[in-house]
């Protein structure tokens, strides 16, 4: 029997939730078949249409359920990209999450595995603290590429296939240490003798095949230090690869937020996170979370300079996703996995404009190409020669350096190296020759070591919160460096590590500074102009007014308009045919009314001949 179809629009251009169990999004059956047998179906569709996310995902993207006995059948067609429970992903490997956190598109639906004749119990007697130990899946199951038929079982809320680590303390993912595909239900430090089914007692943790499906349970688990904490949730593998994560009852003490739940392929990613410490959905009680792999296509191609040659190093994007490659020294990149929809991808390389291709198609089992030719802007890197300086126990040491020259600062990058025994004890911050002063990291890294050849970089992908010692490669840092932009680099820079916990020591190696100018209309770089651009805007945030770069090869009509997060139009800027060259216009934070913009997040579009470009800008009052 068919729903009626319902269709429910809120607001142009911002929302349509459509209810239709044809060919919509979300279809979710759960057949629950336990003493009466009782049916209960839920049908529906949602999609939110994103305007200028640059994405939409394809109606092959689906994920059919058909769980048995206790269990459900969920059917999950995507269209116009996110449902209105939380979805996360996906991570470099298609892997995708969904929750039932508004029940539209999962259910929560628990396997008791108590009482039940055909579970196995684990014997965690030796140890009920950190342990693992070995489960027959009874099935090929497959995650990452790779197929396992057993698994271990961790006291900690996790499930191993290739390791057999007892690691206490969670890290988030991908984790540094356990190298090899993972399943984190809810690792933490737990400890079967404090869990609130039988205190003191250590069979907890019980596994059973079912078939299609495969079923761990910690059955009321407790928490190491021993407060009223009880976990009672499960981890259910299928044949075809999809995990389901059910939480029956969270009750934590005060030990809370210092779990991780996700999956990852080894220590070096990729890796799909739910949450991680306090970054992220804390997990509840009658929670259900279904990860699962989307149809993938392939995406190849080049990136190069204005002459043709490559460009090694930079970054791509798969824009809305947190998804992104670096170029070989070819210059060219591939996403060998990527989620079937159209995407907006950017190519960004210091020194250099970023380039953006709109409307790329990724089909199931097909390849994409997309080439970038991006604009050299110019960089220049300023190097401390005070170095190296010894970090101190309760105490904070300085280093500086100094830039000559006057420029205007477009965008600003710091890279630096320190050695420590225990990275979380450390406050890195940067102070400009005009006093700002942006705090890098703080405090991050627990008891691993090293900040070794690390980038603060607000274009790169992760923030350094979500690190992993050694900290290597680019990282966002805990306050944007953006806020520079706009104020002249001329001067003297000053980099600070306060040490304010005892028994470890270090060293400052090495630091730098990355400085691209902003662009001026009598640049010389400008004046060769040979493609469109939306060249970002300084300063940003701002709290007033900010300029807007943008570069004209040729005479053509451009238009520039700014819009808020909902999708409605603010302003607009422009709307005339430019001259070729480099051009500024100010935004002083009014609407098309004269009235004061809210703080926020806004996007400026630039439309001209046929190429698109969004930015982002931040308004604070």
């Amino acid at each position: 029997m068919r729903d009626s179809p319902i269709q429910t629009e809120l607001g142009t251009r911002r929302l349509k939730l459509l209810l239709d169990n044809q060919e919509h999004a979300l279809e979710i059956r759960e057949v629950a078949l336990k003493n009466s047998h009782r049916l209960v179906t839920l049908i529906g569709a949602a999609a939110l249409i994103w305007i200028f996310a640059g994405f939409s995902a394809d109606a092959a993207d689906k994920i059919k359920v058909n769980e048995k006995k206790s269990a459900a059948t969920v059917g999950i067609n995507e269209r116009g990209g996110r449902s209105l429970d939380n979805q996360g992903g996906p991570d470099g490997f298609g892997y995708k999450w969904v929750d039932n956190l508004t029940g539209d598109t999962a259910t929560y639906s628990w396997i008791e595995l108590r009482g039940d004749p055909a579970a196995t119990w684990l014997d965690f007697s030796d140890d009920p603290d950190d342990a693992v130990l070995p489960a027959t899946i009874g099935f090929e199951f497959p995650i990452y590429g790779m197929t396992f038929s057993t698994v271990h079982v961790s006291t900690n809320g996790n499930l191993q296939f290739t390791t057999t680590d007892e690691a206490f303390s969670a890290n988030c993912l991908p984790d540094p240490i356990i190298n090899g595909p993972m399943i984190c239900a809810y690792w933490d430090d737990l400890h079967l003798d404090n869990g609130g089914y039988d205190p003191g007692g250590t069979i907890t943790v019980a596994y059973r095949n079912f078939g299609d499906h495969f079923v761990v349970e910690w059955d009321s688990v407790g928490n190491a230090f021993g407060i009223n904490t009880i976990y009672k949730f499960e981890a259910i593998l299928w044949t075809d690869g999809r995990i389901k994560l059910q939480y029956a009852q969270v009750e934590p003490g005060v030990n809370v937020g210092f779990e991780t739940v996700g999956i990852q392929a080894g220590s070096s990613g990729p890796a799909l996170q739910y949450v991680c410490y306090d970054a992220g959905h804390q997990p509840t009680a009658n929670l259900a979370i279904w990860i699962y792999q989307c149809n993938t296509g392939t995406v190849t191609g080049f990136v190069r300079d204005g002459q043709g040659q490559p460009i090694s190093l930079a970054t791509v994007h798969l824009a809305p996703f947190s998804i992104a490659t670096t170029t070989d020294f070819s210059g060219s990149y591939a996403f060998p996995m990527a989620c079937v929809g159209t995407y907006s991808m950017t190519a960004s390389r210091a020194g250099y404009l970023d380039g953006v291709v709109n409307n790329v198609v990724v089909a199931s089992g097909q390849t994409t190409h997309a080439d970038f030719t991006l604009q050299w802007m110019g960089i220049y890197n300023f190097f401390s020669s005070d170095v190296p300086r010894n970090t101190e126990d309760m105490d904070t040491v300085t280093s500086t350096l100094a830039v000559s020259q006057s420029m205007i600062i477009g965008d600003v990058d710091v890279q630096l190296s320190i050695t420590h025994t225990y990275a979380h004890d450390l406050l890195i911050y940067l102070t400009a020759p005009g006093g700002q002063t942006i705090m890098l990291s703080n405090q991050h890294g627990g008891s691993g070591e090293n900040y070794t050849n690390t980038i603060f970089d607000d274009d790169a992908v992760s923030p350094i919160a979500l690190g992993n010692t050694p900290f290597t490669g680019s990282f966002i840092p805990d306050e944007l460096l953006s806020a520079l932009n706009g104020s002249d680099a001329q001067g003297t820079w000053t980099l600070s590590i306060g040490d304010f916990v005892s028994g470890d020591d270090g060293q400052l190696i090495s630091w730098e500074i990355h400085v691209t100018p902003a662009l001026a209309a009598d640049d010389p770089i400008a004046a060769h102009a040979e493609e469109f651009a939306l060249a970002g805007n300084y300063p940003n945030p701002f709290n007033s007014t900010t300029n807007i770069l943008f570069i004209v090869p040729r005479a053509a009509p451009v238009t520039l308009t700014l819009y808020n997060l909902l999708g409605q139009e603010v302003r607009t800027l422009i709307n005339s045919t430019v001259q070729p060259g480099t051009h500024s216009v100010a935004w002083d934070g009014r609407n098309a009314n004269g009235m004061d913009a809210v703080s926020g997040l806004y996007l400026v579009r630039m439309d001209a001949a046929g190429f698109t470009s969004t930015g982002k800008l931040f308004l604070l009052r």
